[in-house]
């Protein structure tokens, strides 16, 4: 039987005590690495990648709200949910975290079981999500290729008819249809043919 991999938080708190209850409630679920200051979660983030942040928000010299902006302007950090456990209670702290970018706001003192649920609840969005951009990106190369394909049956080079100026211009309704046109000349060329075919459905 193959294990499932387990998936890792990165806990961001400046207070080690806060550290150690976060990583004994959560160690046996996920893999926990630590940092507790917000320059140090920045190299951790970028490096490995983690699943999920819970990050504080009062720390000495970067405090949690700098920290998630800077996660969110790096392309290599940008997608990681962050979600803000902190001891500051007020709702404007909340709606400025939130408009920040994180997935989530926690007030300390924590409830194990509901901060518990938050989080795998986040990670199952997260997965979720890379699934539908996996499947996005699939979609998106098959409809490309559909695409081409629609492309190479209307002609490449248009005839060349004595005094006829001849131009066309194709834009299917949809990406990809079966629409296509031809044109081409007909006896002794001086005369032109031309097919258009429209596809829908009914």
């Amino acid at each position: 039987m193959v294990s499932q991999k387990r998936h890792t938080v990165l806990v961001v708190d400046d207070e080690k005590a806060n550290i150690n209850v976060l990583v004994e409630l959560m160690k046996k679920e996920y893999r926990i690495l630590v940092a507790n200051n917000g320059e140090k979660a920045l190299v951790i983030a970028s490096r490995e990648k983690p699943d999920l942040i819970l990050l504080d928000i009062m720390m000495p010299e970067m405090d949690g709200y700098e920290v998630l902006r800077r996660l969110k302007a790096d392309s290599k950090t940008m997608e990681i949910p962050v979600i803000f456990l902190t001891a500051m209670s007020q709702i404007t702290d909340e709606e400025k975290g939130l408009n920040l970018g994180a997935v989530d706001y926690i007030v300390k003192p924590i409830s194990p079981s509901i901060m518990m649920a938050r989080v795998k609840t986040h990670l199952i969005l997260k997965q979720a999500n890379e699934v539908l951009k996996k499947q996005k990106e699939v979609l998106e190369h098959d409809l490309e290729i559909g695409r081409r394909i629609q492309r190479s049956y209307c002609p490449e080079y248009l005839p060349q008819i004595p005094n006829w100026e001849i131009a066309t211009h194709f834009n299917s309704a949809l990406q990809v249809s079966g629409d296509f046109y031809d044109a081409f000349a007909i006896g002794d060329n001086r005369n032109l043919g031309v097919v258009v075919a429209d596809v829908c459905d009914k």
